[in-house]
């Protein structure tokens, strides 16, 4: 016995992505905290996604994400601990 059909869903690289290299601290910050500067690079990493693309995130962010993760079939692994050598310090607190 075994499946016979498979999907992996990795979220934040199967959907189109705006460009990471464009964000910015203040890309989360309030907008009427914005200076001119800002809001001129918040503008530039909002719009780094082609219509086609946002489109197609828009989609399936709205019409498909019951699917992927409440889907009787699914399964949901959470890192909660980096590897070793792992050069990033954010990690995620478990919650019981």
């Amino acid at each position: 016995n075994g499946f016979t059909e498979v999907a992996v869903f990795w979220d934040w690289a199967s959907l189109s992505q705006k460009d990471p290299t464009l964000w910015r601290p203040c890309c989360v910050k309030d907008a009427e905290l914005h200076t001119e500067e800002e809001r001129a690079l918040v503008t530039q990493y909002h719009q780094s996604r082609s219509e086609k693309e946002t489109e197609g995130f828009r989609y399936a962010l709205h019409q498909t994400m019951d699917l992927w993760y409440a889907h009787q079939g699914t399964f949901v692994y959470k890192l909660t601990k980096l590897p070793k050598g792992c050069e990033r310090g954010r990690t995620v607190e478990v919650q019981d």
